[in-house]
């Protein structure tokens, strides 16, 4: 069943052309996402910020809310994203369709370490300034494009089985 926030997605999505991907390796597997050119994120918005990004941008609709990131069409996202007023994200979807699932790096890369122990992770943290999670090690980094290219210079250290941003998804309905 499509919700009206996915149709409206579709129908940006299907609108839009596709620029390079993104990709970072996730253990033996390659991943791939590409960037919406009409959909933009903020974190932690608030009333304001949306106020001044409608005076700015008068088109934009907002399309999903969730947790900590708000998902904008703006029509042109590139243009958007370069206003120096507000922080606004590439958002990223995994495929070139109108039903890809959206994705924004939120700051930070999660980093796992070829050895699986807890000494291997403890000693990646202090190396890289992150901290421990579970088999992971969270090293920070502003969002957006700078986690993109601190994960491709983590993933490949010696050391690192797979890296990838700390990812935003939308949660799923029940």
């Amino acid at each position: 069943m499509m919700t009206l926030t996915s149709a409206v997605l579709a129908v940006a999505l299907a609108q839009a052309g596709w620029g390079p991907p993104v990709e970072w390796q996730d253990d033996d597997r390659l991943r791939r996402a590409y960037e919406s050119p009409v959909l933009v994120a903020e974190l932690h918005g608030t009333e304001a910020t949306a106020r001044r990004l409608r005076e700015l941008v008068p088109d934009a609709k907002l399309v999903l809310e969730q947790a900590v990131v708000r998902l904008w069409h703006v029509g042109d996202a590139a243009t958007a994203r370069a206003l120096d007023e507000l922080t606004l994200l590439p958002v990223l979807h995994d495929a070139k369709h109108s039903r890809a699932k959206p994705r924004v790096a939120v700051g930070g890369v999660l980093v796992f370490p070829k050895d699986p122990t807890a000494e291997a992770a403890r000693s990646l943290a202090a190396q890289l300034g992150g901290a421990v999670h579970g088999r992971a090690v969270l090293v920070p980094s502003n969002p957006g494009r700078a986690a993109w290219e601190l994960t491709a210079a983590l993933a490949k250290r010696p050391d690192v089985a797979s890296a990838h941003p700390n990812w935003w998804l939308p949660a799923r309905g029940k």
